[in-house]
């Protein structure tokens, strides 16, 4: 089996298409210009793990999507470093819950993945609870809908099998 590589993609303003930097991501190399994600990521809108790209120059994102791989990206803001630090281990327990993990995060911010099971609501409701719980949190699907629209899904999901 080959050796994970290390992909960059860019990173665009919330809502536009103006570049704001980059994300190097872990990716496993499958042959063909394929690669499946490792983990979820941070700043690339609208990819989870286990997705399958592409790199495509030609596109701005940087990437073409040739297959999904059936999991959702959930990004949770809180209030501080401190704060996700001290929230990692219990927060990272109620998504293992759903059947997901925690992929990471940096200051505030934890990244996590969840299985898509035929449904987002036990996904909304615990993301909720722990919004509710934590003052000035928040959080959201990274690849549910379209970049710029909260109102377009991306529809990915009625392909995969729940």
């Amino acid at each position: 089996m080959p050796a994970n590589v290390t992909i960059t993609l860019p990173v665009f303003e919330d809502d536009t298409n103006v570049r704001k930097g980059q994300e190097n991501l872990e990716a496993v190399p499958l042959g063909a210009g394929r690669l499946q994600l490792v983990h979820s990521p941070g700043f690339v809108y609208g990819l989870a793990a286990g997705d399958t790209i592409v790199l495509d120059a030609s596109l701005q994102c940087g990437f073409a999507v040739v297959k999904r791989g059936g999991n959702v990206a959930v990004w949770l803001f809180l209030r501080s470093n401190a704060e996700a630090t001290r929230l990692r281990d219990p927060l990272g327990q109620r998504v293992r819950d759903l059947g997901g993990w925690l992929d990471g995060g940096m200051g505030g911010m934890l990244i996590f993945t969840v299985p898509y099971q035929g449904t987002f609501d036990h996904m909304e409701r615990t993301f909720g609870a722990i919004v509710r719980e934590n003052e000035g949190s928040a959080w959201m699907f990274a690849n549910v809908y379209e970049q710029g629209d909260a109102r377009r899904p991306m529809n990915w999901w009625r392909e995969v099998p729940a």
